[in-house]
């Protein structure tokens, strides 16, 4: 029988929570510098708090386990083999699953966020821009962010519909 150190036991566990959230371990909130608009934050806010306590059920569940078992996950991990482990199958999975689908898309942030941010150098030198394109630069987003099948607009509108294009 193996004793595991706790070194050894903490290795095993972050490379097992590497293999549950994937890039989830590496969700982190972005530094938004000139936050301005409508934002959801507290979407942001419940999700950063739902990860959190979703890799420490995790991690303490991983606590738990005998050393033998944490070898044999390791194991397999590095083989890149599926555990026919019914308790490792289903730690954290659902969890997991819906944080994926989840994520707090740019919009939860405001108007502020880096992904957001209108390219003006490049929309200034247009001949003309439709009202969704000029709504969108007016608070300083990308009109690329918001297309326009996304806007409605009520029947009988005289609004051009047809935006630039960068693509064009």
């Amino acid at each position: 029988m193996t004793e595991l150190s706790p070194e050894d036991r903490a290795a095993i566990v972050q490379e097992a929570l590497r293999f549950k959230f994937g890039r989830l371990l590496e969700w982190a909130r972005p530094t938004i510098l000139h936050p301005f608009g409508p934002n959801n934050l507290l979407v942001v806010d419940e999700y950063e708090t739902r990860l959190e306590y979703t890799k420490k059920v995790v991690v303490d569940a991983l606590s738990e386990w005998a050393d033998e078992k944490l070898l044999k996950l390791s194991g397999s991990l590095k083989e890149r083999r599926r555990l026919a482990d019914e308790e490792w199958n289903a730690l954290g999975n659902p969890a997991i699953q819906e944080l994926f689908s989840l994520q707090p898309g740019p919009l939860a942030y405001g108007f502020g966020h880096p992904s957001l941010k209108a390219d003006f150098e490049y929309w200034g030198k247009m001949p003309k821009l439709t009202i969704y394109e000029t709504v969108a630069l007016s608070v300083g987003a990308d009109p690329a962010a918001f297309p326009a099948e996304r806007f409605y607009v009520r029947k009988g509108s005289s609004v051009a519909r047809t935006p630039c294009s960068r693509n064009a």
